[in-house]
């Protein structure tokens, strides 16, 4: 079994988009994060699912996005299958600024004063992308900044498990 579950609270800045690979953080198994400042880039987990289903102990991460936490997401959050990354803050997409895409192996829990931040080319037809493996329950405000213009919709969000809007989202 895994020896323990990890634990972060963070207040200040981790930048990890000089690394060569984009990553903020690197844990090994369960983990459990409260962000209250400022993290950008990938969450990756050193241990995979099947390895952590062999060892009897499903991945299950949980990373709170705290009302002052921005979050600008690199390419990989992973979570685990059962994870779960709680929004309660500013979530941004893939490169930020910019369009990039992010995949999130977990669910998706957007809360009422949360922000999901959208980057968007209208006129290009392209947008930041979220893929999720789990589901993705999503309230409070979907922010889209767009570079350009046009009447077109575009895709920004898909969850494997299903998608819930939340009746008062802005």
């Amino acid at each position: 079994t895994l020896p323990h579950l990890e634990r972060l609270s963070h207040f200040g800045l981790i930048d990890g988009t000089a690394s060569a690979k984009g990553v903020a953080i690197l844990h090994m198994g369960n983990y459990a994060t409260l962000n209250q400042g400022h993290i950008n880039g990938s969450l990756v987990n050193g241990l995979e699912d099947d390895a952590a289903a062999a060892l009897g102990v499903p991945l299950a991460s949980s990373f709170d996005n705290m009302a002052s936490g921005v979050f600008n997401a690199g390419a990989v959050v992973d979570l685990g299958a059962g994870g779960v990354l709680r929004n309660a803050g500013t979530l941004g997409i893939g490169a930020v600024p910019g369009i990039g895409s992010t995949v999130l192996t977990g669910h998706l829990d957007q809360q009422a004063g949360g922000v999901l931040h959208i980057d968007a080319d209208m006129a290009g037809g392209k947008a930041d992308s979220l893929q999720i493996s789990g589901t993705a329950t999503i309230a409070g405000t979907v922010h889209v900044a767009p570079t350009s213009v046009s009447n077109r919709g575009l895709k920004v969000l898909t969850a494997s498990g299903g998608l819930a809007l939340d009746p008062s989202l802005a």
